[in-house]
């Protein structure tokens, strides 16, 4: 079934065809959970994957969008001045889990910074740490790149000075074959006199001086249930599991704790975090820096509008039921 033989409702049928690959490549859901999903017959999803195997929708990753993820996309870069946003399909609905989210949106997310990592003028990238940048990596291609420095965006030691189990560092090594290079000291400092003795080592200093002025930011967000402790995953996020803070915050972005309209709150007592500050990279935009965030599942909505509000980033990697959150945010008027 080609283009030709769809009619004047071959837009609509092109839609359907790169619903239906996300869907069977990606969600993992079989003919049957397709087709009731779509409300059309298994025939028909054999037909609409096959149409987007066709048309280039299907090859080792899915290049094809709905064309409502497009549109929200587009609505969103314009409302918070991105410079790109981009939307992974939502793979189901009464069955939604986090997981799929995750490895939706990861798959994703590997394309476009392969894309990047791919491009001379790159030399050096910084990366954060979880579990949607984990599914990034795993999904990224080989990216020859013997040149590209790594750098980690904060410090490698978690809760107990246990290694971060969703560190990325030796994956996008990994894959690029470039040299990357590790902060072995704790993530989280409990006041100013111990953030002074880590930050002050020479080689500790010198790595967050490379990280600052990075090409390539790459970075996921922490929502408020991960920062308390409320949600699955959250023991090793971040090493502030019961921090005190100076106002209840609504997301941890790039070193910063920030409330829902994007502003920086405090750690009481003087506390931070050790590694890159996103109000560090800024003076990198005017050189073309680009910060990605990466995040899924509809939970991290306000975390996520937190740091579109704050101007801290120029690229977002969601999910349709995320974006759907913040659309309708938008159409409140509730942005800043």
């Amino acid at each position: 079934m080609g283009v030709a033989t769809l009619g004047k409702d071959h837009v609509w049928e092109l839609n359907l065809a790169a619903r239906a690959a996300w869907m069977s490549y990606i969600g993992e859901m079989t003919r049957a959970e397709i087709a009731n999903r779509l409300g059309v017959s298994p025939a028909r999803v054999h037909r609409l994957i096959e149409l987007a195997r066709e048309k280039g929708m299907v090859r080792i990753s899915i290049e094809g969008r709905p064309s409502e993820c497009l549109e929200m996309e587009d609505q969103i870069a314009r409302a918070f001045a991105l410079q790109s946003c981009t939307i992974s399909p939502y793979l189901r609905q009464e069955l939604v889990t986090e997981d799929i989210a995750i490895a939706s949106v990861g798959q994703l997310a590997a394309q476009l910074l392969a894309q990047h990592l791919m491009q001379p003028s790159v030399k050096s990238v910084c990366v954060g740490s979880g579990r949607t940048l984990l599914a990034a990596m795993n999904a990224l291609p080989l990216v020859p790149r013997p040149d590209l420095e790594i750098y980690p965006a904060a410090g490698s030691l978690v809760d107990g000075l246990a290694m971060d189990p969703y560190d990325v560092i030796s994956l996008l090594t990994e894959r690029t074959g470039g040299r990357g290079f590790q902060l072995p000291i704790p993530r989280y400092a409990r006041n100013k006199g111990e953030a002074d003795v880590f930050t002050s080592q020479p080689t500790v200093a010198a790595a967050l001086k490379a990280a600052r002025s990075a090409d390539v930011f790459v970075c996921g967000i922490t929502s408020t249930a991960q920062l308390m402790g409320k949600a699955d995953h959250a023991s090793a996020s971040n090493g502030l599991i019961g921090a005190a803070w100076a106002s209840e915050p609504a997301c941890l972005f790039m070193g910063r704790a920030l409330d829902k309209n994007g502003g920086a709150i405090a750690f009481e007592g003087g506390a931070s975090l050790l590694g890159v500050h996103f109000d560090e990279t800024r003076l990198g935009h005017a050189k073309g820096a680009r910060v990605f965030c990466v995040a899924a599942g509809e939970s991290k909505s306000t975390a996520v509008l937190a740091a579109l509000r704050a101007g801290a980033l120029t690229d977002l990697v969601i999910e349709e039921g995320l974006a759907t959150d913040l659309v309708k945010a938008l159409s409140k008027g509730t942005q800043a």
